[in-house]
C-alpha cells in the first residue's frame, strides 16, 4: 500500500527577545521540537528576516529601541504568510491590543508564558502555511 510522504522539517521560528534568560529558557523547552533562531535586537530580528525564511516570529514587546511592534511591522512587508505572534508582560498597553485587533500580530501570549500556548499558535500557523501552499500548486496545475 502506498504511503503518503510527509514533511519531516520541522516549523522554523524567529524569537525575538532582548532578554538572553528568556532566549535560553525557549531554546531548552523546544529545541527537538522547533528549528529556532534567537536574536535579543530588533536589528537583529530584521535582518534575520530579510535572510531567512520563517514560519512564525514571537516577538517580545518591550525591547530598546525598536519595538516589538515595529519588528511585526517589518516582519508583515517582509513576510507578510508568516505567522506574527507578541509576547508580552504589558497586555494593557493600547499598541499591544490594537496590535492584535488590526491584524499585525495574530496573537498576544502572556509572559510567563506557557508552552501549551507558543505550540497552538506555532502549529495554527504551520497548518495554515501547508495549506496555503497546497492551493497555490493546485492553482499552477493546469486546467483541463
Amino acid at each position: 500500500m502506498p504511503t503518503i510522504e510527509q514533511k519531516t522539517t520541522l516549523p522554523r521560528l524567529l524569537v525575538v527577545d532582548d532578554e538572553v534568560g528568556n532566549l535560553q529558557t525557549m531554546r531548552r523547552v523546544f529545541r527537538k521540537t522547533y528549528d529556532m533562531t534567537l536574536v535579543s535586537s530588533a536589528k537583529e530580528a530584521i535582518d534575520a528576516l530579510r535572510n531567512t525564511t520563517f514560519d512564525v516570529a514571537l516577538v517580545d514587546y518591550s525591547m530598546p529601541g525598536l519595538t516589538g511592534i515595529d519588528v511585526l511591522k517589518k516582519a508583515l512587508e517582509l513576510q507578510p504568510d508568516m505567522g506574527r505572534v507578541l509576547v508580552t508582560a504589558h497586555a494593557e498597553v493600547e499598541e499591544v491590543r490594537s496590535a492584535q485587533a488590526s491584524g499585525l500580530s495574530a496573537a498576544v501570549i502572556m509572559k510567563p508564558w506557557e508552552k501549551e500556548a507558543i505550540e497552538k499558535w506555532v502549529g495554527q500557523f504551520t497548518r495554515l502555511r501547508s495549506m496555503r501552499a497546497a492551493v497555490r500548486e493546485l492553482k499552477s496545475l493546469p486546467n483541463k
